[in-house]
């Protein structure tokens, strides 16, 4: 035999017998007597049945809730009053266009972890616009001879990079703005094993030469030797850009970068650890 409970708190619906039913104890029910009044009173369910003279019929539960007007995609009939309020956004002035007036680009640094990661490229590319970055340093970038350039280019901004050598992973990129001039600046006692790339970026009048830099945790060469390396570039830039505004920027780990600041007279303006590093002077 079949039996269709409800919530515990109904006696057998099929083959139920009349004759009998005083002999049947009603069975306890967790939410209390007030829903066995309320099912007495109709305001529960409803059991409706088709084939009520056939043996063995099986009731359909209809609920007694209130209507809901499907083409309003089950929404409440009533209007509810909204909280949301608009909040007006500050227009960002791209720094290409911001005339004569001496203007600091927008800086993104992040360690991506491997740009080479299915849709990572897009992603950046979609920080950048959603932030309207102007230079954008990459770390950790994965990058190596056989990935091409164009596999890696964001619409709107000029590709620049320094695989590493020798190792896998590892890697350092900067995206520019393409409204604004830039190249790569080497540096004459420029050595492989360091992954630091300085860009050379002009904007109006003023030139910005900004170093993105990946130290890794474990480095093959002593972290001294890329202290003395980084003072060295930074010696070279303002030697030959002395009115030049000099940003280092990237993945330091475990380099001191208090020892960095000292050394270069640099300016700490942001310190996200294990994240971002970056320093300037101007």
């Amino acid at each position: 035999m079949s039996n269709l409970l409800l919530g515990n708190f109904l006696p057998a619906l099929i083959h139920y017998d009349e004759n009998n039913a005083h002999e049947m104890r009603r069975r306890g029910c967790r939410a209390g007597k007030h829903l066995h009044v309320r099912h007495r009173q109709g305001h529960l369910f409803t059991l409706e049945c088709s084939h009520t003279t056939q043996p063995g019929c099986i009731p359909v539960v209809n609920s007694n809730r209130p209507e809901v007007n499907l083409a309003l995609g089950h929404r409440r009939l009533t209007d509810r009053h909204r909280v949301l309020s608009a909040v007006r956004r500050a227009q960002h002035q791209p720094a290409a266009a911001a005339g004569a007036e001496y203007v600091v680009p927008t800086l993104y640094v992040l360690n991506a972890a491997a740009i080479t990661k299915p849709h990572a490229i897009q992603h950046l590319a979609a920080g950048l616009t959603a932030y309207e970055v102007d230079i954008a340093v990459i770390t950790e970038t994965h990058l190596k001879k056989k990935h091409a350039d164009h596999s890696f280019a964001i619409d709107g901004y000029s590709l620049f990079r320094r695989d590493r050598q020798g190792r896998r992973g590892g890697g350092v990129a900067v995206h520019v703005k393409n409204v604004m001039s830039s190249d790569v600046w080497t540096c004459h006692a420029d050595l492989a094993e360091y992954e630091l790339l300085w860009i050379l970026v002009k904007l109006n009048s003023h030139t910005f030469l900004t170093g993105a830099v990946y130290h890794p945790p474990k480095p093959m060469y002593q972290p001294s030797s890329m202290l003395d390396y980084i003072e060295a570039s930074i010696d070279a830039v303002t030697g030959a850009y002395p009115s030049a505004t000099v940003i280092l920027a990237g993945d330091f780990n475990a380099l001191d970068d208090s020892e960095i600041i000292s050394r270069n007279a640099l300016l700490s303006i942001i310190i996200v650890q294990l994240v971002v590093n970056i320093s300037w002077t101007g």
